[in-house]
């Protein structure tokens, strides 16, 4: 399983070269990269807002931000906590930095955990169908002010994604 995650993460930075609240170990400007709204790539383009409160929306489109949506609160981690909590050692990691010419760096590795408390799905309150304690685990690389990388490994699903903002606060 490491070796995949690895060879993903190779893969994907050549081609484009605590809590739940973020408080614990750093202060909030590592994380400022992460916070806001990003849309997935590909045929069914999803949406991940994550804000600096420590709570994150998943929107299946970015079209429709009042239906379709999970939300909760997230914990994020970078760079050695982040590999750690991966299972990526930091040779890898500076084999990422090696292979993108220092583009991406431990910095750049980010573990994100998300607890989600709320489900909307049709219209209609879903939260009671949700397991207990149901989260998504993602790998987000970030490559630049617009652009990053993620793999969700729930779903295992790897994209691009597009800096986006058009979640406004509700």
């Amino acid at each position: 399983m490491k070796k995949i995650i690895t060879i993903l993460l190779i893969m994907m930075v050549t081609v484009s070269c605590s809590s739940f609240k973020n408080e614990a170990k750093y202060s909030k400007e590592p994380f400022v990269k992460v916070t806001g709204g990003w849309e997935t790539n590909g045929n069914n383009p999803s949406y991940y807002v994550f804000k600096e409160d420590g709570t994150f929306f998943w929107y299946k489109t970015a079209d429709d931000l009042s239906d379709n949506y999970y939300t909760g609160e997230y914990e994020m981690l970078i760079g050695a906590d982040a590999a750690t909590d991966l299972g990526i050692n930091l040779a890898n990691i500076l084999e990422i930095s090696v292979i993108s010419n220092g583009k991406v760096t431990a910095d750049d590795i980010y573990s994100i955990t998300m607890k989600i408390t709320k489900l909307i799905s049709g219209g209609k309150d879903k939260t009671d169908t949700l397991e207990e304690d149901r989260t998504m685990k993602m790998l987000f690389i970030y490559l630049n002010e617009y652009n990053a990388q993620g793999y969700n490994f729930n779903f295992d699903h790897k994209y691009y994604l597009v800096r986006n903002d058009v979640y406004k606060e509700k």
